[in-house]
This record gives C-alpha cells, sequence and structure tokens, in this order.
C-alpha cells in the first residue's frame, strides 16, 4: 500500500507493527467493556476503522492514545445502539485474560481478579482512569490523550483511586 494520499508517514506495515503490538491492551479493554459474545465484533470495528482513519493521525508516537479514543468511542457507541445509553451491564458477562495467564500463580490471579473488581466498584470519574492505568498500564499522559481529559484532572484520579482500591482489597482479606 502506499502512503495514503497524505502526508502521513505510517504505511500498511507500519500499521500492523504498532496495533499488533497495541493489540493484547485494545482486547482487554473491549473485554473489559463489552460481554464476550460481542467483543470480537466490536474489535473487528475499531480495527476497520482504526486503518481507515490512520490517515488522521499526525504523530505516530501518539499511536496508543489515538487508538485507546477510537475504541473507547466505539464501545460507548455498542451501548448506545444496545441499550440506548451508556451503561455497563453485571460485571460477570465480562471476560478478563490476565485472570487466566499461565505464567501467573494462583496468588497472584486471586490479587489480580480481586483489583478488578476493586476497580469496578469503583464510581465515575476513577473507574475509568484506574482501569486504565492500573489494569491496562497506560501512563497519565496517554489516559490524557484517550480521555481528553486535564493531566493534572488524570493524576488526582489515579492518585485519589489508589486509597480507595487499597481499602477496598484490604477488606476483602478480612
Amino acid at each position: 500500500m502506499e502512503h495514503m494520499d497524505n502526508p502521513n508517514p505510517l504505511v500498511e506495515e507500519d500499521f500492523r507493527t504498532l496495533f499488533d503490538r497495541f493489540r493484547p491492551k485494545v482486547w482487554m479493554y473491549i473485554l473489559q467493556k463489552v460481554p464476550s459474545q460481542d467483543a470480537e465484533d466490536v474489535f473487528q470495528e475499531i480495527c476497520l476503522n482504526v486503518f481507515t482513519k490512520l490517515a488522521n493521525l499526525k504523530d505516530p508516537d501518539k499511536f496508543l492514545p489515538w487508538v485507546f479514543s477510537i475504541t473507547r468511542r466505539r464501545v460507548q457507541d455498542y451501548y448506545r445502539a444496545k441499550y440506548n445509553q451508556p451503561n455497563l451491564v453485571g460485571e460477570d458477562q465480562f471476560e478478563f485474560p490476565l485472570l487466566e495467564d499461565a505464567s501467573f500463580s494462583h496468588d497472584r490471579r486471586l490479587y489480580i481478579k480481586e483489583l478488578r473488581k476493586c476497580i469496578l466498584g469503583l464510581k465515575d470519574p476513577y473507574r475509568e482512569v484506574a482501569l486504565l492505568h492500573f489494569i491496562l498500564g497506560l501512563s497519565a499522559p496517554e489516559i490524557v490523550k484517550v480521555l481528553d481529559l486535564n493531566e493534572n484532572t488524570v493524576k488526582s484520579h489515579i492518585i485519589r483511586s489508589r486509597p480507595l482500591i487499597f481499602k477496598c482489597i484490604q477488606r476483602k482479606k478480612k
């Protein structure tokens, strides 16, 4: 594929390389937000959307936040279409691939499961930031680009959600 009639330096091979690197994070985010039976369809729509809008990406270094903003909007569209509101269903309908990672010990998988429950139990505005930061490993500047929030707001949500998550995990240990 040629350079798509624009100054964008990404070509098809670059796209594949970048998207393959971030595919697991995008997939995990989708599985956290969408019931597993619909996750593959949503993922395919995101892949197509990312590829067709690749010409809009000005800086390849911002690929991950750009992809996550597309992903987040697509998940919202999914719920608007399905329930006419962007609302999550019960958490039991969502998969969590880290819990099936054989390289983690049983105790580590239990901790991750508790962490996930605690994060999903947070109220807005902390839940989304905590999910992106603590589960998917996005940095504050990346979250700023994904959620279109002020960087100080994101950092504040991360700092304020930590003790809430910690207290939740401590309560579950007792």
